[in-house]
């Protein structure tokens, strides 16, 4: 016998929502009516068969983003009345867990926060982001570093499930470089475990100075012979959005929008002296590669397993 639970959307969502969201900001209460069935067929995730449970929730959630694509009045524009607005779609009134759509402007930063929910998935629905997810160092201070920064324009960008015993905590944040519309799901919400308090960014290249002495130019050739672990600084006009950053290679090559890429990791530099040297300020692409003592202090900054045939980012 099938005992699954399952969610119940809300019949008086708009007292739901305006419980939850602190504030007079009206564009952050919306409600549209007709997707309650959502999350009406979206189990709970209580312990049991968790798995099976997480793929039917991405399942729905996936389909949920699938419709609003095709929908006129989800979509994001720079003419909107507010920088950006919520609308809830369904919510249920017990755990509070719900699917929301945000319709952002371009050039909105969203800053770095933490959620403590069961689940969450985070998707784009059109646009254009800058995703970064990070992982604490410090408690106390709460201090952070990248884990990874992501170019997103379409799919699930977000994926995070954890149990109450693993003290998981999904830290993230997210920079619209174009109109944008994003979809969410979360289970189980608590307010009160929302970390909103500062956190602090720690960047390599304010801890750590490369010199010339620890880098050798590569070209794009040899890029794309790199090994799995290899670390290299970049800047590149091809992708703007990143400014000066790093690239770990994680896999073989495939093919991206500029050609025959190394599948990598990017995590962004701080204001890096080597890349403002005038032997490459004029360059479109500069590509240097870290040697084996630069790079194993890079990885070991991040917190970053290297194996043979994979890279272990910290959780």
């Amino acid at each position: 016998m099938d005992e699954t639970k399952y969610y119940h959307a809300s019949t008086n969502p708009l007292l739901t929502i305006a419980a939850g969201v602190p504030g007079n900001e009206a564009q952050l209460k919306l409600y549209r009516p007709g997707y309650e069935h959502y999350l009406n067929e979206t189990p709970v995730i209580d312990g049991q068969d968790a798995q099976r449970k997480r793929a039917v929730t991405l399942d729905m959630f996936s389909e949920l983003a699938q419709t609003l694509k095709k929908q006129n009045w989800a979509k994001a524009s720079d003419d909107m009345k507010f920088n950006l607005d919520r609308t809830t779609l369904a919510i249920d009134d017990m755990t509070s867990a719900r699917y929301t759509m945000v319709r952002w402007k371009s050039g909105l930063v969203s800053q770095i926060h933490a959620h403590d929910e069961a689940y969450q998935l985070e998707a784009l629905i059109s646009g254009k982001i800058l995703s970064s997810v990070f992982h604490r160092t410090d408690p106390f201070k709460n201090t952070v570093r990248y884990v990874r920064t992501d170019i997103v324009t379409e799919g699930v960008y977000t994926n995070f499930y954890h149990t109450p015993a693993d003290g998981k905590m999904l830290i993230h944040s997210a920079v619209t470089l174009l109109p944008s519309t994003t979809l969410h799901f979360v289970s189980d919400v608590d307010t009160a475990k929302l970390m909103s308090s500062p956190f602090n960014l720690e960047l390599f290249d304010d801890k750590v100075r490369l010199t010339k002495k620890d880098v050798v130019r590569i070209s794009e050739e040899h890029a794309a012979r790199l090994q799995i672990g290899d670390v290299v600084l970049v800047k590149s006009n091809n992708v703007p959005e990143l400014g000066m950053h790093y690239i770990i290679i994680e896999g073989e090559p495939v093919t991206k929008p500029h050609g025959l890429r190394p599948q990598t990791i990017t995590i962004p530099a701080g204001t890096n002296q080597l890349l403002l040297d005038p032997e490459y300020r004029k360059d479109p692409l500069v590509l240097l590669k870290l040697n084996e003592p630069a790079a194993r202090t890079f990885l070991k900054f991040h917190n970053i397993e290297r194996k043979v045939d994979r890279i272990i980012l910290p959780e």
